[in-house]
């Protein structure tokens, strides 16, 4: 079975690094990062999570901004 992956939007670094740091406890692979770096990631062909945590406030790019580019990405295949 493969290790899930959980991609953690997070607009604050220190918040990023406890909530990784749980989900590694856990024995899943996080993916911890704010939403710009990850709609990069994501367009350039990243691999897709198992499960999505999203920090609805973020600072940088609105959580619901977020949200919505990432179902758009996951509709065409990525």
């Amino acid at each position: 079975m493969q290790t899930p992956r959980v991609l953690i939007f997070e607009g604050s670094q220190f918040q990023r690094r406890l909530m990784a740091d749980l989900v590694e406890c856990n024995d899943m692979r996080a993916i911890a990062v704010d939403g710009a770096d990850w709609i990069r990631r994501a367009e350039s062909g990243g691999d897709r999570p198992t499960i999505v945590v999203v920090d609805l406030d973020q600072p940088k790019r609105a959580g619901f901004e977020v949200v919505k580019r990432y179902r758009k990405l996951a509709g065409k295949g990525r």
